[in-house]
């Protein structure tokens, strides 16, 4: 090998080496950045899916009525504690709360467990979707994101219909319910 030939290898030796290594560095950290998404995805998936058969198991229980007087308490209570303490007047967990409160507290009428068998197949729809788009990439997403919303539209036009008016709201955003079952 001439001289010249040895200098222009060692060159690119020189430049193809930090360069690979760079390389495999980036790929590296985008791999764990990927297999670490995954596993939190399918965590969260997972336990959601527990959620779900939880929330479904024990609708059925009270809307069949198949809890004994001393447990039913107990079994509103675990399904009043599963879902959003922050939601709002107008929204699903809201409403099934106070359905929930209803049924607990035997002030419950002929529509109270059809309306609650309502919100919580609603509420069960609304979280298989948000967990459908999470599966998604980004722009999955996006392209889901109207879908996903019809679930909360048609439910507010239910509420609407059902309590013959909308989301009560004062000047600070903060919700006005019903006290009695505040």
């Amino acid at each position: 090998m001439s001289p010249e030939t040895t200098e222009l290898l060692n060159k690119l030796l020189t430049i193809a080496f930090p360069v690979s290594v760079i390389t495999a560095v980036f790929a590296n950290l985008f791999n764990k950045f990927a297999n670490d998404k995954n596993q939190s995805l399918k965590y969260i998936t997972d336990e959601r899916a527990k959620w779900r058969n939880f929330v479904k198991e024990s609708a059925s229980k009270i809307y069949s009525r198949e809890y004994k007087d001393d447990s039913k308490k107990a079994l509103i209570s675990k399904l009043i504690l599963s879902l959003n303490p922050l939601s709002v007047e107008g929204e699903i967990d809201h409403t099934i709360v106070l359905l929930l409160n209803k049924i607990e507290e035997g002030e419950d009428d002929e529509n109270t467990f059809p309306q609650l068998r309502y919100c919580i197949g609603m509420l069960l729809k609304h979280d298989w979707e948000r967990s459908k788009n999470e599966t998604r990439g980004i722009l999955g997403r996006v392209c889901n994101w109207k879908k996903k919303r019809n679930v909360i539209n048609e439910f507010r036009k239910w509420y609407e219909k059902q309590n013959n008016k909308k989301p009560i709201f004062n000047e600070k955003k903060e919700i006005l319910i019903d006290e009695k079952y505040n």
